[in-house]
């Protein structure tokens, strides 16, 4: 039956853009969902997306007002906090 409908295109190769579209897929979709539950953190908190931004930079010009140098584990958790709203 894909002969008749693709020709004389090989199943092989087929069947690798269907395994990259379905993987292309399960990427976005993983994208989304994790935008989904920044944004559900948010509301959680009672935040705009305009207010985290806001409050993050006013945090990072703090940390670079006061000059302290941070451990390695602080400088992490400051690199992961750049891309995740904090829900304590």
């Amino acid at each position: 039956r894909l002969r008749d409908v693709y020709g004389g295109f090989p199943p092989v190769a087929y069947s690798v853009l269907i395994g990259l579209s379905a993987l292309l897929s399960l990427v976005s979709g993983l994208l989304i969902c994790q935008l989904l539950l920044f944004h559900l953190g948010l509301i959680c908190r009672g935040m705009t997306t305009y207010e985290f931004i806001v409050a993050q930079r006013q945090k990072q010009k703090a940390r670079e007002a006061s000059g302290a140098k941070r451990s390695v584990k602080g400088q992490c958790f400051d690199e992961l906090e750049k891309s995740a709203p904090c829900l304590s």
